[in-house]
């Protein structure tokens, strides 16, 4: 039984390389492996959640830092908004879609919030940017669309123009990541799921084998010393001794 799984699982292995996960947007799932997707999913999202949540109170600690001296309670405040709203929802149900959009949204606001008590540090440009490779770990472009058109809006506001071309540049580079990490994701999942049904049927076959084997051949269990310990139900019926005999 372990030389079969070992021989499967590096079938499986070889299989990713020849070609399961380039081809993993076209594969069909049955009911069993979308349930399975959805369970994948929702954990890794959970985790994100999680992650950002930290991120949102460091992201506010530090504004009240290096927030000047005029802007240090619209740093405490609003900053304290800003972050408590996602994080009341991804504790009550960490993992939901609808924390993504949140996330994405308060994400881009603490950038704004940032630059603005900071007085327009380059810096706080670099954060907008970086916070929306940060939310490609959703592998969702709604939420990143969300926040790219905030930041944009933002960034228009402020006559920022060249800033937008790189936001652009980027949502393309994006684009293909989260592209590549969901076909990658499916194909992990399908590489899982065949791997179960795998293992249940060589359980099974395992089964159906000993119980051949207790049906058709004698077989006794001696301790170190010769004395039985176990025998099957044919022993019993050849030799006429009940197994407690």
């Amino acid at each position: 039984m372990d030389n079969f799984e070992s021989v499967t699982k590096l079938n499986l292995v070889k299989n990713f390389f020849q070609g399961v996960i380039p081809i993993a947007d076209k594969i069909e799932f049955d009911q069993a492996q979308k349930d399975l997707y959805i369970r994948i999913v929702k954990a890794k999202d959970s985790t994100t959640d999680k992650l950002f949540s930290i991120m949102f109170v460091a992201q506010w600690i530090v504004g009240i830092f290096f927030a000047t001296d005029v802007q240090i309670y619209l740093a405490v405040v609003v900053g304290a908004v800003i972050a408590a709203i996602p994080i009341y929802f991804i504790v009550k149900n960490p993992g939901s879609k609808n924390n993504q959009y949140l996330v994405a949204a308060s994400q881009m606001f603490f950038s704004i919030l940032l630059s603005h008590v900071t007085g327009g540090q380059i810096e706080t440009h670099i954060h907008a940017i970086g916070s929306l490779a940060v939310l490609s770990a959703y592998r969702d472009f709604r939420p990143l669309l969300l926040a790219t058109l905030i930041t944009a809006a933002d960034h228009v506001v402020r006559g920022a123009f060249h800033y937008i071309s790189w936001i652009v540049i980027e949502n393309a580079f994006l684009f293909f990541a989260i592209v590549g990490s969901i076909a990658e994701l499916r194909g992990l999942v399908f590489a899982q799921s065949i791997s179960e049904q795998l293992k249940n049927i060589a359980t099974e076959n395992y089964k159906a084998l000993l119980a051949t084997i207790s049906q058709s051949m004698i077989v006794t269990q001696t301790d170190q010393w010769g004395n039985i310990e176990y025998v099957n139900d044919q022993f019993s019926e050849i030799s006429g001794y009940k197994p407690e005999e």
